[in-house]
């Protein structure tokens, strides 16, 4: 989880083809239900949302949904990402090492968009 949360988050959807990417990567995605996005498989939980309002403040929108659609699988362990590293419960998780986040930087800016 903390590979595909460091990829997802790190890089735009203007700029890098990230579905692209990560199936490069083993990963694999299903269409959703209710709404136009693709959905991570297996995924702990899985929660398609409408956007039904949006408030700016400063420089962040705040975005408000509203569940269409909500699946979980229990026998996961969520991850949160907190203080700069993940961790789970009472466990730390080793980050990703200096080398591998160097070969991910290169597979980026293969999937940058024109």
């Amino acid at each position: 989880q903390n590979i595909l949360s460091s990829i997802a988050g790190g890089s735009s959807g203007k700029e890098v083809d990230k579905i692209g990417l990560l199936q490069e990567m083993g990963y694999s995605f299903t269409k959703a239900n209710d709404i136009d996005v693709y959905l991570v498989d297996h995924a702990m939980l899985i929660a398609e949302c409408k956007v039904i309002d949006q408030k700016t403040y400063g420089d962040h929108i705040l975005f408000i949904g509203e569940a269409s659609n909500i699946v979980s699988d229990s026998s996961k362990e969520p991850v949160i990402y907190h203080r700069g590293k993940y961790v789970r419960v009472g466990e730390d998780i080793e980050s990703p090492t200096q080398e591998k986040r160097n070969e991910w930087s290169k597979m980026i800016e293969s999937y940058k968009k024109s």
